[in-house]
């Protein structure tokens, strides 16, 4: 799709290829999350700072459909830019946990979205140790985790796969 100058984005592209309406109040929130891991409880700043965003990814990306790497590439810049440094290394953290686990799942459950992944403690420690080649002690201390943080039911929630491993 073409760039259309000072178009608005309308839509995201996820890690899974599907693409969905943009939301601004997701970035606020992941910014929000961000500053209150450094101990900053400030909504307001968090709403300024993906107001923020929202303007350079309608000025870079406006008309097209960008990518979630995209836009927490722009966060990422936004908040350096802004003088949040510490803000900006606790979303870069994040991500980085993110994607680490992502690639752990993605061995123990490949091609099965976050939001759809059922807990069987057996398998995945198995799956954990085998496949990654971990001991497997720190296999069973990722279960554990992991196990903290599961949903009932048996379902990880995507926002809690990423208080999974620290």
């Amino acid at each position: 799709m073409e760039k259309k100058e000072n178009s608005k984005i309308q839509f995201v592209k996820k890690r899974d290829g599907t693409v969905v309406p943009f939301e601004k109040k997701k970035i606020a929130d992941a910014i929000f999350k961000a500053l209150r891991s450094t101990g900053v409880e400030d909504r307001l700043l968090a709403d300024e700072l993906a107001a923020s965003v929202t303007l350079y990814l309608n000025k870079e990306y406006g008309g097209t459909v960008p990518d979630i790497e995209k836009i927490q590439d722009l966060v990422e810049r936004v908040l350096m830019e802004m003088g949040q440094v510490d803000t900006a290394k606790s979303y870069i953290l994040y991500r980085e946990k993110r994607a680490q686990l992502r690639r752990i799942m993605d061995h123990v459950q490949p091609g099965i979205p976050s939001d759809q992944i059922v807990w069987d403690r057996k398998r995945i420690v198995n799956a954990l140790a085998a496949q990654l080649s971990l001991p497997f002690i720190l296999a069973e201390k990722i279960a554990d985790i992991v196990e903290d943080n599961i949903a009932p039911g048996g379902h990880i929630p995507p926002e809690q796969l990423s208080l999974s491993i620290n």
